[in-house]
């Protein structure tokens, strides 16, 4: 599981609530899409960045290539597909009061965020294939670990027809 971990409110003060960063789903992994979601706190401009100095986001570094414009109710979204596991840091910039494009300043919301590896692929069992102790399959949506080593000759060999030679996971 992967923990996210948030750290808010680094722009200058502002009398309305501080800019916040949320990200689509709590299990982040290599090679899957979210969506990054920023709520502001004043209409602006706003930059994305991901793992970039906060005193020095450049426009090629920025999620989507561009700066995005909040919507009429101060959202701004913008798509991420990571491809590099472990620690990583969303900063947005310029959406909060006082605080503008990284000339200088710093975010006006971080969010830190781990990335898993990409999820290991799980092959769909196959009448003929032969599987190994520990091998795991999908059956009907269902995974399943092999627990004795054998070759599924039989169209009624499926994992959930044969316990002896196989445990849903």
């Amino acid at each position: 599981m992967s923990a996210i971990a948030v750290t808010l409110g680094m722009g200058a003060g502002s009398a309305s609530a501080l800019p916040s960063i949320s990200v689509s789903s709590a299990e982040l992994r290599v090679g899957q899409t979210y969506t990054i979601t920023i709520n502001c706190d004043v209409r602006s401009t706003l930059a994305v960045a991901i793992d970039v100095d906060p005193y020095s986001a450049e426009p090629g570094q920025l999620l989507g290539g561009d700066l995005l414009t909040p919507n009429e109710n101060l959202v701004a979204t913008v798509q991420w597909t990571p491809s590099t596991a472990g620690a990583h840091t969303i900063q947005a910039y310029g959406c909060s009061s006082g605080a503008g494009w990284p000339d200088g300043r710093p975010p006006t919301s971080v969010l830190g965020v781990t990335i898993e590896p990409a999820a290991p692929v799980v092959q769909e069992w196959q009448q003929g294939s032969t599987y190994q102790v520990g091998d795991v399959v999908s059956y009907q949506g269902v995974q399943y670990k092999c627990r004795q080593a054998h070759t599924a000759h039989a169209p009624n060999w499926t994992p959930p027809q044969t316990p002896a030679l196989w445990q849903q996971v």
